[in-house]
């Protein structure tokens, strides 16, 4: 009932240093801005404020309360192992908190939001986003790179819930050797039983359901299995890489669960053609994601936390204030009334003052009216 309260940068990475202050609360009251990102090319500046923050492990709770965090950056330079606004998440929550304009660079793991996350308690994610502007690389064989979380790391033989990603989305630009380990929500697991739960990720998969052997789904038995030649020796594909033996994934289920208990509601633009993608995530077109289209091809958001973009993907609702190019209509359609600013279906001209609004209005680009009685 009485979280420390976030105003500036100095303050969150006062947060994220000391660990959450071992489980405490925290809200962010403003928008944040680490650097300048105003200037196209802005992260190419040697003189950036760094964002290495690193700590053992956030254990603590950070509500955005609908706020954004601008100009995360690490410079091409950084050795850290694993990089993010939270470059390792121990324990609590992140919720209602997005990341624009950064540039996050690390050897194993990295993402927007978390580098990645290890074994001490429960963590969830809620209502967070990446978008395009958000760069993210790795540069390790062994790498993991994310949009919302680089690495789960959890190394647990436990069949209980760790990690939940629920009702966040990603459409960051990533960077990493392992194409494979590449995705939007969650970049690879180890042993971490995790949940995705109304998710999407655009130019890249939601997660992987199985790379190498790695078992990255809830309810998986952790032990690995692996395709086996006559000899007794492991294939391996070109990559030399191992190759999951997914039939004997399926026979070590334990106690009756299934994938679509831990994965489900999810959409993408992008599928791995391979064995190992049978993850409960709907592949959709890039197309039909965007405009009121989502409202059919992503039917299974949360629409009473997500809203259609003028010619742009579902955002949350409760980031009202984001310096970007996308429209917003929920603040109009409760004024109007009648429509939804959409060329199919404008806003409902009606009244004097509603004509007066739209005159005076600095905020008409890409929306649709018209007059009614």
């Amino acid at each position: 009932d009485d979280p420390y309260i976030i105003s500036t940068g100095a303050e969150l990475a006062y947060a994220v240093k000391n660990n959450g202050f071992g489980g405490k609360y925290f809200e962010l009251s403003h928008d944040i801005y680490l650097n300048d990102v105003s200037v196209r090319g802005w992260y190419n500046s040697s003189s950036n404020n760094a964002w290495y923050a690193e700590s053992a492990g956030f254990n603590g709770h950070i509500d955005g309360k609908g706020h954004i965090v601008y100009g995360v950056w690490y410079p091409e330079t950084c050795k850290n192992e694993s990089s993010g606004l939270i470059p390792v998440f121990m324990a609590g929550s992140i919720k209602n908190l997005g990341v624009r304009n950064a540039q996050v660079y690390a050897k194993n793991f990295a993402a927007g939001i978390v580098g990645k996350t290890v074994r001490t308690g429960n963590k969830v994610i809620e209502s967070c986003f990446v978008d395009e502007t958000v760069l993210v690389f790795t540069n390790n064989n062994d790498s993991a790179t994310g949009g919302i979380v680089g690495a789960a790391y959890d190394m647990t033989n436990g069949t209980e819930v760790t990690l939940l990603v629920k009702n966040s989305y990603s459409k960051a630009s990533l960077s990493g050797i392992v194409e494979s380990r590449k995705n939007g929500i969650i970049g690879a697991a180890w042993r971490t039983p995790y949940s995705i739960v109304g998710c999407y990720s655009t130019g890249y998969p939601v997660y992987t359901a199985a790379d190498g052997g790695e078992a990255t789904s809830a309810f998986w038995n952790y032990e690995p299995a692996y395709e086996m030649n006559p000899d007794g020796s492991y294939k391996r594909d070109d990559g030399g890489y191992l190759i999951p033996d997914m039939e004997k994934y399926i026979d070590r289920a334990r106690e009756g669960k299934k994938l679509s208990d831990y994965i489900y509601n999810n959409y993408s633009d992008v599928s791995y053609n391979k064995a190992a993608d049978k993850n409960n995530v709907t592949i959709v077109s890039s197309e039909s994601m965007r405009n009121d289209d989502a409202l059919t091809s992503m039917p299974n958001l949360d629409y009473s936390l997500f809203e259609t973009v003028y010619d742009g993907t579902p955002k949350l609702k409760i980031f009202t204030l984001i310096n970007g190019q996308d429209i917003f209509m929920s603040k109009d359609a409760d004024f109007f009334g009648s429509g939804k600013g959409t060329q199919k279906d404008p806003f409902v001209i009606k009244t004097v003052e509603h004509l007066r609004y739209v005159v005076e209005s600095l905020d008409t680009k890409g929306k649709y009216y018209k007059l009614g009685n």
